[in-house]
C-alpha cells in the first residue's frame, strides 16, 4: 500500500521534483549559487533561507559539541530539527466580550424562569441554544464564571452563583435613566467602536484536495482600520462615521474621541434643533472615561509639593509635618464628584450622555450591526487593500436601513427585559437564598475542589 504523505510534504516535494526535471540539459541556476538554488527548490523566501540555514548550522555545532562531551564514535552528524514546544491538555478557550456577554444574560434568563443558575443549568442551556459556543465543560466555565466577577455565596438551600451587587446596581440606574429618556421621548443614539483589518477574509471555506481555497496567501491581519459610530432606530448616523486606519492593537485615545464627540455632537444639534432631547449612549472604554482636570485624583508618583497644591487649590486643610501618604489619604477623602471630558463636550450641545452598564455589550444594538458589518466585508472582501475595506464598510453603513436597525432595536429590549425580570426576582428572594450567618460576598477557597454547583 502506498505511503500516504502530508499536504505540506507533497507541495515541497512537488517544488523539489519541478526544479530538478527542470535541470535535465544542465542547471537553470548555477551550482555555486546555493541560496538561489534552495530558493527556487524549496519555493521559499531568501530570509527564509537564511533562516534556516543559521538554525541548522546551530543544530551542528550542538551535536557536535554533544559528541565531544560523550566522546561518541559517531561521525555522521545530520541535524534533526526540534519539534515546535507543544502545550499539554486542551488550549484554553478565548471569548469575546459578546460571548462573555451571553454568558451573563444566560445566567439571567435562567432566573427569569426560576431557575436555580448552577454551573450545570447554565451550561446545558448555553449549548443548548449555542451547540458550537467555545465553553463545553462545566470546569472551563466555572472559572470563566469567576473571571466574569460572579461569586459564590453560600445560601440556605444549596450553593449557587449570584451576579455582583455593583452589576445589579448599575443595571438598575441605567434602566431607571433609559427608561425616562424615552418616556421623554429623547432621541437616543448608540455608539461604539470596532476594528476592520485589510486581510479580513472569511472564516470557513472549501478547499481542495491540493490545499487551494484561500483568496490570499500572506498571512497576519495587516493595517486595520478603526470604525467609530452612533446608531440611531433610522440606522446609522453617516454624517458622523469616523473611519480611520490604525495599527494592530488600536490607536483611539480620548483626545482622538473627545474631538471626533464635539463635531457628532455639534451635528446632531444642528440637525435636531436646539429644543430636541438627544443622549448618546456609549460603553466604559477608558478613553471614553478621561477624567476633567478639575476632578482628576492625585496619583501617588506625584511629588509631594504637587499634592500639597492640589489640596491648596481645592481649599483642604493639611498639615506642614503630614507625609506624602498622609497627604494622599486627605486628598482621596476629599475627591470631588467624576466629571469625565466626553460629559462636558456634549452638554456644549444639550447633550447627554449615558453609559452602559460594564461588561454588559449585550445592551448596545450597534453590536449586532457590527456583526453583518463583517460578515459582509469578510464576504466581500477578495482584493486584500485596506481603502476596498473602507469603501465596503462604507457600502453596508450606507445600506443599513431603520427596518434593520428597529429589529437591533428590539432585540436589545427583550434582553433588557430578561435583565429587568431577573434582577426584581432575585430580589424578592434574595432573603431567602442568602445565609445570613455567612453572607460572605467573595469566593469560597474549596468550591472547586470539594462543592458541587
Amino acid at each position: 500500500m502506498p505511503k500516504e504523505f502530508s499536504l505540506e510534504f507533497k507541495q515541497l516535494a512537488f517544488s523539489i521534483i519541478d526544479f530538478i526535471e527542470k535541470e535535465k540539459n544542465g542547471p537553470s541556476i548555477p551550482l555555486n549559487n546555493v541560496t538561489d538554488r534552495l530558493v527556487a527548490i524549496l519555493g521559499i523566501s531568501r530570509r527564509s533561507v537564511f533562516v534556516l540555514k543559521s538554525e541548522m548550522k546551530q543544530l551542528k555545532e550542538d551535536q557536535e559539541e554533544f559528541v565531544r562531551f560523550t566522546r561518541s564514535s559517531s561521525t555522521s552528524l545530520s541535524p534533526t530539527p526540534l519539534p515546535p514546544a507543544k502545550r499539554s491538555g486542551r488550549p484554553k478557550a478565548q471569548l469575546t466580550n459578546f460571548e462573555k456577554d451571553t454568558i451573563r444574560l444566560t445566567f439571567h434568563l435562567l432566573l427569569k424562569d426560576k431557575m436555580y443558575p448552577t454551573v450545570e443549568n447554565l451550561l446545558s442551556t448555553l449549548l443548548s441554544q449555542y451547540p458550537e459556543f467555545p465553553i463545553q465543560s462545566i470546569t472551563s466555565l466555572r472559572r470563566e464564571m469567576k473571571a466574569l466577577g460572579f461569586k459564590y455565596r453560600k445560601t440556605n438551600k444549596a450553593k449557587i452563583l449570584m451576579d455582583s451587587v455593583a452589576f445589579q446596581a448599575q443595571r438598575a440606574a441605567y434602566f431607571r435613566k433609559i427608561d425616562q429618556l424615552r418616556l421623554n421621548n429623547s432621541i437616543l443614539y448608540y455608539h461604539d467602536e470596532t476594528w476592520l483589518s485589510r486581510n479580513e477574509e472569511k472564516a470557513v471555506v472549501w478547499f481542495d484536495d491540493q490545499g487551494y481555497g484561500r483568496l490570499r496567501n500572506s498571512q497576519g491581519k495587516g493595517q486595520r482600520l478603526a470604525i467609530s459610530a452612533l446608531l440611531s432606530q433610522n440606522g446609522f448616523h453617516l454624517r458622523s462615521l469616523d473611519i480611520f486606519k490604525c495599527d494592530e492593537v488600536h490607536s483611539m485615545d480620548s483626545n482622538h474621541f473627545v474631538t471626533w464627540m464635539d463635531s457628532a455632537a455639534s451635528t446632531l444639534r444642528s440637525e435636531h434643533g436646539k429644543t430636541t432631547k438627544i443622549a448618546i449612549i456609549i460603553d466604559n472604554a477608558k478613553w471614553h472615561n478621561k477624567l476633567t482636570p478639575e476632578s482628576e485624583p492625585p496619583k501617588r508618583s506625584w511629588k509631594k509639593q504637587l499634592i500639597a497644591d492640589w489640596l491648596t487649590t481645592r481649599k483642604i486643610k493639611y498639615e506642614l509635618y503630614m507625609t506624602k501618604a498622609e497627604l494622599i489619604q486627605l486628598a482621596f477623602a476629599h475627591l470631588p464628584p467624576k466629571e469625565f471630558l466626553v460629559d462636558k463636550v456634549a452638554s456644549k450641545y444639550n447633550i447627554e450622555i449615558v453609559r452602559i452598564p460594564v461588561k454588559h455589550c449585550v445592551l448596545n444594538p450597534i453590536e449586532l450591526g457590527w456583526s453583518g458589518l463583517k460578515n459582509y466585508v469578510r464576504r466581500q472582501n477578495v482584493h486584500f487593500s485596506l481603502n476596498d475595506v473602507e469603501q465596503l464598510c462604507n457600502e453596508w453603513l450606507a445600506a443599513c436601513t431603520p427596518e434593520h436597525a428597529s429589529g437591533y432595536f428590539a432585540h436589545v429590549y427583550k434582553q433588557e427585559e430578561i435583565f429587568k425580570t431577573a434582577d426584581k426576582y432575585v430580589e424578592e428572594i434574595e432573603d431567602d437564598l442568602i445565609d445570613s450567618e455567612d453572607d460572605a460576598d467573595h469566593d469560597t477557597s474549596n468550591d472547586d475542589d470539594d462543592v458541587d454547583d
